[in-house]
């Protein structure tokens, strides 16, 4: 490609970003960028929720455990949920692993709720499937996100959703799906955790799954093709 092909293909690009937020983290330089997000395979995430009437409410966290991934915040979330909440039927079940790990054991150790968070490790797109479809709902502790796949998987299974106000979640999470909380705050995640639990039952399964389906693979296809006919139109 010589210097003429080069700059014909860069005045006829389309640029585009996976979320707002990380337009607004590029800044300036992000003028004209679009957003396309990531697409989700949401092929296997299309059962409902099976939860065994054991008279736990069952929480889950799927991610790898990096230092952005809040599971410390999330572990005092749960020591004021038992403590200061009552809730003493409370499981937390972490699927994923991470050079954060033994990190994030030991903030759950320092917290006193060992008894009641399990880490499960890396598990197969299947295995996390059961584990969603086993809970009562998803939380999301995380620092600074700029998609989020976890959470649409979550609600492909018709789960609800906790997730801190890391970036790009709050761009699709609404009211209907479940709770919005601050991030690096223990205390607004239990209240947000503890909102949830009261509305158990109350959340719309078609409409989670109409909000996931809103990233399947089929619907991001399309947007990609409707800004390809539009450069084409140029």
């Amino acid at each position: 490609m010589d210097v003429f092909e080069a700059k014909y293909a860069l005045e006829h690009s389309l640029y585009t970003a996976v979320s707002q937020n990380v337009i607004d983290i590029i800044g300036d330089a992000a003028e004209g960028i679009r957003i396309l997000p990531n697409s989700v395979d949401l092929s296997i995430f299309n059962d409902d929720r099976k939860k065994t009437p054991d008279g736990k409410i069952e929480m889950v966290t799927v991610c790898a455990l990096r230092s952005e991934k809040g599971i410390d915040y999330e572990a005092f979330a749960l020591k004021i949920l038992r403590d200061e909440y009552g809730y003493d039927n409370l499981h937390l079940t972490v699927v994923g692993d991470g050079d954060y790990a033994g990190f994030y054991k030991e903030k759950v150790k320092e917290a006193g709720v060992q008894d009641i968070v399990t880490f499960v490790g890396k598990k197969t797109r299947e295995e996390v499937k059961e584990y969603l479809t086993a809970s009562d709902f998803m939380v999301m502790p995380s620092i600074e996100e700029t998609f989020g796949i976890p959470p649409i998987e979550a609600m492909a299974c018709g789960i609800p959703v906790v997730s801190t106000r890391c970036g790009a979640p709050e761009e699709y999470m609404t009211e209907q799906c479940g709770e919005l909380c601050n991030v690096r705050d223990p205390e607004d995640l239990a209240r947000a955790i503890d909102r949830v639990i009261k509305k158990t039952g109350e959340y719309d399964t078609s409409y989670l799954k109409s909000v996931a389906n809103t990233f399947s693979e089929k619907a991001v296809t399309d947007k990609a093709m409707e800004f390809y006919r539009e450069l084409l139109n140029q």
